[in-house]
């Protein structure tokens, strides 16, 4: 019975994959541009697209480094910049990858450093960037003298190109020009859509008639007519600088991640995560990092206005984050995605192994999460894997739904040495737009390439998604309940929605809004739900545990386990391990509580943080093979 329903859904899911090709999620288009020069100063900051958004028409803007000399872009060309190799492009593209307008900022006598850009509900692109020195020029709108010492700029267009206003941070001094020329600032909207620089500055800059700075990060605020509306100081000591930060639209609150700016007699460099009142008063902070803290750096974050927050890391080695330590699943390095409350207490963390680095997460529609990022040879999130056999880097996509489930990891192949994914956005629709640097041409396949105009690398932009006719698709979710037989429930919009499928994690498949599934043993199941439509197919998914079905014994390859006391109140011992392993400590919903390494032999760890109730210890071997033990904790 059960292969005949395989069997028909397999041959219905073929059908089905022919009809729905056409408008199935992928590669729409590639769009960049960039010089032919060469340059130290851009192979410290080479041209690529650092920062990204979408406005609610699907059109995307991008702030990216420049040479100068001639700069080729799409429709863009100009013979060369203002002077200076390091020069910055405001660039837009409608949904279709088509280029809308293009301005070029930079400054006769000084590099420019890309702050930050975004869009607000009501259509005002607001960019921030450091552009020391002589002669500022903002496209063809205008060029602002006398000025050689206001470095610190944010620039508002609206969503046509045209140039509304600059503010120039400080006064006119040499002492403001040290104090706020800076690589270090963020950029975000409050739930008013007022716009925030955060910069790091130091001592000196006149911000108001009554404000000199002091070094520390500063929440600048402005509405949108470019009125400074406040200036306060980030509570902390000064030490602590903050790289990165995002604001929660439900409370207004600050969240940021940055690093120790040198080491103290008590305590190495390291990297943490705090956030801050809107009076700029510090709420919590915490570290992340472990003994190579040199080599470990936290790249992003991002909130997602319901009470959680997404960070992105690097690093070498283990990871240690509020008592709990990660560590690489093989290898050395690791790249995690972790979430956490507005607290900064995890929920849980995902990692990618191989020798590659991600970037800032993205909130997409329908609870999901995605990054970008660059591997080399090879990389391995979860349960997936992409290969590069290029002897240089590769760009890739890696999402998961906001459980932490493992929905799509796709490499972007390019020709040159130095493909990477830098930056990400997404519009209402969920398509995603990836933002980076090539060598010399991307993707090599799918869609026509981007080919470089030469010189170290070119910028380009890259839309993964629907195309533009499909602007409503359904968005997967669903809930489960039962212990076994499990029932899982679509839960999930269903505007256009044509069926359901359905991945139990045990090898069987079923379709249908509502359908209960039995298992034969205990383990922890991956379980996907896959909604189609004629514009493509969304996916949700999520690990379920199953307990007291049949008996599930450690096999061979682990020894001859055996763990005690159970229930246990503090520390659970753990006999017999053949090999090494490595545990995650779950909730019976699937949620990891803790997770580390176990080395052969005789092991224990702490269980006294943990709430009375029921566990599960998963134990995973070398190849993938798994045991679980129930646990009650007292």
């Amino acid at each position: 019975m059960r292969f005949s329903f395989k069997y028909i859904f397999a041959l219905f899911a073929l059908i089905f994959s022919c009809f729905s090709s056409s408008h199935a999620q992928q590669f729409q288009w590639v769009k960049g541009g960039g010089t032919n020069q060469t340059s130290s100063y851009l192979n410290n900051n080479p041209e690529g697209v650092y920062y990204m958004c979408t406005d609610s028409n699907s059109n995307v803007y991008t702030l990216s480094i420049v040479g100068n000399t001639a700069i080729h872009a799409d429709t863009f060309y100009r013979s060369g910049a203002y002077g200076v190799d390091l020069n910055l492009l405001v660039s837009s593209y409608d949904c279709s990858g088509q280029m809308r307008w293009a301005k070029l900022i930079g400054s006769s006598a000084g590099l420019s450093y890309p702050l930050g850009i975004v869009v607000d509900n009501f259509g005002h692109v607001y960019m921030s960037c450091a552009s020391p020195n002589g002669t500022l020029h903002i496209g063809n709108d205008t060029s602002i003298t006398g000025s050689l010492n206001k470095v610190l700029n944010l620039i508002m267009f609206d969503t046509l190109g045209h140039f509304n206003w600059i503010y120039q941070v400080g006064n006119n001094t040499p002492a403001n020009r040290a104090a706020t020329y800076t690589s270090t600032a963020s950029l975000a909207l409050d739930n008013t859509n007022n716009v925030h620089l955060i910069p790091y500055i130091g001592v000196g800059s006149l911000l108001t008639p009554t404000l000199i700075s002091h070094f520390g990060n500063y929440d600048l605020k402005f509405n949108s007519s470019g009125v400074l509306l406040s200036a306060k100081r980030l509570q902390q000591d000064s030490s602590l600088v903050v790289t990165n930060a995002t604001i929660d639209h439900r409370s207004n609150i600050i969240y940021g991640h940055g690093y120790r700016s040198y080491a103290f007699p008590d305590s190495s460099a390291y990297n943490f995560l705090a956030a801050f009142d809107t009076n700029g008063n510090r709420i919590w902070v915490d570290t992340l990092g472990n003994f190579y803290a040199s080599t470990n750096n936290i790249t992003g974050i991002a909130a997602d206005n319901s009470g959680h927050l997404y960070v992105t890391a690097n690093g070498f080695g283990y990871m240690l984050y509020k008592g709990d330590t990660i560590y690489p699943n093989y290898g050395s390095y690791i790249s995690f995605l972790m979430k956490t409350d507005t607290a900064g207490n995890r929920q849980w963390w995902k990692q990618c192994n191989g020798n590659g680095a991600i970037g800032s997460p993205t909130i997409l529609p329908g609870n999901k999460v995605a990054t970008t990022g660059h591997f080399y040879v090879k990389e391995k999130c979860g349960t997936d894997s992409i290969t590069n056999s290029s002897a240089g880097a590769d760009p890739f996509i890696y999402m998961v739904d906001t459980s932490g489930s493992l929905l799509m990891l796709k490499g972007i192949h390019g020709d040159g040495y130095s493909d990477n994914g830098i930056s990400m956005a997404c519009d209402r629709q969920g398509n995603l737009y990836i933002g980076g640097m090539v060598a010399d041409s991307i993707p090599d396949a799918v869609i026509p390439a981007y080919h470089s105009v030469g010189g170290n690398t070119d910028f380009f932009v890259l839309k993964y998604g629907l195309p533009c006719n499909c602007t409503s698709t359904p968005t997967a979710s669903f809930t489960y309940s039962g212990s076994n037989p499990v029932t899982f429930t679509y839960s999930g919009t269903t505007t256009g929605l044509d069926s359901v499928a359905w991945h139990f994690g045990d090898g069987y498949t079923g379709t249908g809004l509502s359908i209960s599934h039995g298992y034969t043993i205990s383990d922890t199941f991956h379980v996907c739900e896959y909604t189609y439509s004629q514009c493509g197919v969304d996916s949700s998914c999520t690990d379920i545990v199953v307990i007291g079905v049949g008996i599930n014994e450690p096999g061979y390859e682990f020894g001859n386990i055996s763990i005690y006391p159970n229930p246990v109140t503090d520390e659970l011992v753990i006999n017999g391990l053949k090999n090494q392993t490595i545990y995650r400590v779950l909730s019976v919903t699937g949620e990891a509580i803790l997770s580390g390494a176990f080395n052969k032999g005789d092991n224990s760890i702490s269980l006294n943080k943990l709430s009375s109730g029921l566990y599960i210890l998963e134990v995973t071997g070398s190849e993938g093979q798994k045991t679980n033990f129930r646990l009650i904790k007292n």
